[in-house]
């Protein structure tokens, strides 16, 4: 009553769409602009695929749930997440190490080696005879000893130095490791350190779990341990899966094949760990699974266009919470004090990590579009000249210029790469 006619309401900075959505949810007519193409995406999705109705949800929702189920059966055939005992692996944890110089051994870095809070698991490091790498043990400790840890007992990096772990006298700059002309450039082709890099990572525990029946009721029971030789072999096995795909995955778009452009943000990585590409940010595990789920989502026959665009935003979910950059947090509420990952932009930045994990698949399940609900709402994507003004609306809303504290458009070509 107040325009004489439906109010048409645009969004000129409309980032994930939830403007343009709100306002077509209510009967008006949505109009969005935005330079950033992932934030087109997502509105567009907002309308699409949250706003597209029941059919839609339904079909978005089956082809999800059967790519989801046909790599499930692919990563058991390769046998990359289950052992011998009848267990699933649900999370890997790895940590950077290095030598410095006048050591005889490789240090592991993470600032703290707690684990899991509410079940006191921490890391302890033993010294191997004739060996330059330490041998991790995974175990529970007292409530005493808890304390200690939680205070960094045992902590090999703080205040940007390394700390040798078995003399408190000595310790080494972070920044003096890197050299004076900065660390090897990764090329294309490395998905792990070289031998030589100063930065190496290694796996140092994996969470397990089983379903077991209880006084007549179904369990999952946890166990945290170090990885065996078989576990290694396992990690060996994704990595020659990987190998073997890797060319062929990244010209066909299902891992990222893109350099990381120059830029305040994405410069971090280049920095500190050598990182010239965007795929240098997950592990081969990680490129392995992610790379399954795509090529699964890519061999549906007659996918609709809501289809595509739920599988590139799944794919997109997967490596904001199955990164390098992923913190484990090892008392998340949601995760009951278990212990359970940060998603890459936890604070919107590009920080590399002293200790990151890899979900197994199941844990991944979870980012599934899944909870798709709205009305009808229906929407246009065109691609056009951002000063075209050819549209009259009668309301538009803005929200301040955040690029002078965020670098969207730097952090953006993490998910369109």
């Amino acid at each position: 009553l107040s325009f004489g006619h439906v109010p048409r309401v645009g969004d000129s900075f409309c980032g994930g769409g939830s403007i343009p959505f709100e306002a077509a949810r209510i009967g008006c007519e949505a109009y969005a602009s935005d330079l950033n193409p992932v934030a087109g995406l997502l509105t567009w999705a907002s309308l699409n695929l949250l706003g597209g109705g029941e059919k839609i949800h339904r079909d978005v929702s089956r082809a999800q749930h059967e790519v989801f189920a046909a790599t499930d059966r692919q990563i058991y055939d390769w046998g990359i997440e289950h052992n011998a005992r009848g267990e699933r692996a649900e999370a890997f944890l790895y940590c950077v190490e290095v030598k410095p110089e006048g050591c005889d051994y490789y240090i592991p870095l993470p600032p703290s080696w707690v684990i899991s809070e509410k079940f006191r698991i921490v890391a302890l490091w033993k010294q191997v005879p004739g060996s330059d790498r330490l041998k991790p043990e995974v175990t529970e400790v007292s409530e005493t000893e808890f304390k200690l840890f939680k205070a960094k007992k045992g902590a090999t990096v703080a205040n940007s130095r390394v700390l040798d772990p078995f003399n408190p006298d000595r310790s080494w700059s972070v920044e003096g490791l890197r050299g004076p002309s900065g660390l090897r450039r990764w090329t294309n082709d490395d998905v792990l350190p070289h031998p030589d890099d100063v930065f190496q990572e290694r796996l140092y525990c994996i969470r397990w779990s089983k379903k077991v029946v209880r006084n007549g009721r179904p369990k999952l029971e946890r166990r945290y341990a170090a990885p065996e030789k078989s576990d290694i072999a396992r990690e060996e096995q994704a990595l020659s899966l990987l190998r073997e795909r890797f060319s062929d995955w990244q010209r066909k778009g299902f891992i990222p094949s893109k350099q990381i452009a120059s830029g305040y943000n994405t410069d971090q990585p280049v920095r500190e760990r050598g990182w010239t590409h965007w795929h240098h940010l997950f592990t081969p595990r990680q490129l392995l699974v992610h790379g399954a789920v795509a090529e699964q989502f890519a061999s549906m026959d007659n996918g609709s266009v809501e289809t595509r665009v739920a599988s590139f935003l799944t794919v997109a979910m997967l490596a904001n919470w199955d990164s390098k950059l992923c913190i484990w947090n090892t008392n998340l509420a949601k995760s009951g004090g278990i212990g359970a990952f940060e998603q890459t932009f936890a604070n919107q930045a590009l920080n590399t990590l002293f200790n990151f994990g890899s979900r197994g698949l199941q844990g991944l399940d979870g980012f599934k579009l899944s909870r798709l609900q709205g009305s009808e709402a229906g929407g246009d994507a065109q691609v056009l000249d951002a000063r075209d003004n050819s549209k009259d609306v009668d309301m538009w809303i803005t929200d301040p210029p955040y690029a002078d504290a965020v670098n969207y458009h730097e952090l953006g070509d993490f998910f369109l790469a």
